[in-house]
């Protein structure tokens, strides 16, 4: 059988827009119906932004823009099993901070590789067994029991991602939820504080949230979670939230992406159990 080539296709956004104009939109919807059988290729969508903006903000915007464009094909013929990989680069990837207006156009971009669906068999063939490796401990509680872990200590909600500027989750944090879910219905006597913290703000400052036009970012993201558990069962009686803003940063002066992630964060604190 023959291989087809794989396709690319890059789509362009406003500054500070995750919506595709309706004009790239059709354009990407035309190129789909023109040039493919949605049935042959697997999708890898990355989101890029240009240089303005914080760090934070633009790591969150890029991944909101690949998931959108996931978005519009599954609506379109394509299947969740088709996706490979979403990612979002932020900025990590643009170039020439003085770059003009269309130059910075280029960089508010997704691309959609269209990966043969025959050619990815051929590569898997190819590829060596390598030895299996430990698994590493993973998960909310790493490894352990609710037994195991005192009153008063801080479990850090990992992979748990918000929407630059807002307090709506995305959709790979969803996992996490349902794992803290399934502790709270397993340990029904257990009784959390969920703590919502936020990066790159001076010390004892909260973040602004474009969707409460408040400054109560950690608060809202924190009152995300809780209402998530509120509405999948569990009683009021075993949570609270509270949000502290910039007051507990883990590291005072961000100096990298990896320094404003730690910074960023939601926490667990077990209250009783």
């Amino acid at each position: 059988m023959a291989v087809a080539q794989d396709k690319t296709i890059s789509v362009y956004f406003e500054f500070g827009e995750a919506t595709l104009t309706m004009e790239e939109r059709m354009r990407l919807l035309f190129f789909v119906e023109d040039s493919l059988d949605k049935k042959q290729y697997n999708l890898q969508l990355k989101g890029y932004c240009d240089f303005i903006d914080s760090d934070a903000f633009n790591d969150s915007l890029s991944l909101q823009r690949a998931y959108g464009v996931k978005d519009i094909l599954l609506a379109n013929g394509f299947r969740e099993s088709q996706v490979l990989s979403v990612e979002g680069f932020g900025e990590k990837r643009s170039s020439q901070k003085q770059a003009s207006e269309a130059m910075r156009r280029q960089q508010r971009r997704v691309d959609i590789l269209f990966i043969d669906k025959n050619k990815i068999l051929v590569q898997e063939k190819e590829v060596p067994a390598v030895k299996e490796q430990p698994a590493k401990e993973q998960g909310i509680l790493k490894g352990k029991t609710i037994d195991e872990i005192a009153i008063g200590e801080n479990l850090v909600l990992e992979n748990m991602h918000f929407y630059g500027g807002r307090h709506h989750l995305l959709p790979p944090s969803k996992p996490v939820l349902l794992e803290l879910l399934k502790i709270m219905q397993d340990n029904p006597t257990l009784r959390i504080l969920i703590v919502g913290h936020i990066c790159c703000q001076e010390l004892g400052m909260d973040g602004y949230d474009m969707d409460t036009k408040t400054y109560e970012l950690s608060v809202n993201r924190a009152k995300e979670v809780y209402t998530f558990l509120l509405r999948s069962g569990i009683d009021p009686r075993r949570m609270s939230y509270e949000g502290r803003g910039s007051n507990e940063k883990l590291y005072a002066v961000e100096v990298n992406d990896q320094q404003r992630t730690a910074n960023r964060r939601v926490e667990i604190v077990i209250v009783d159990k």
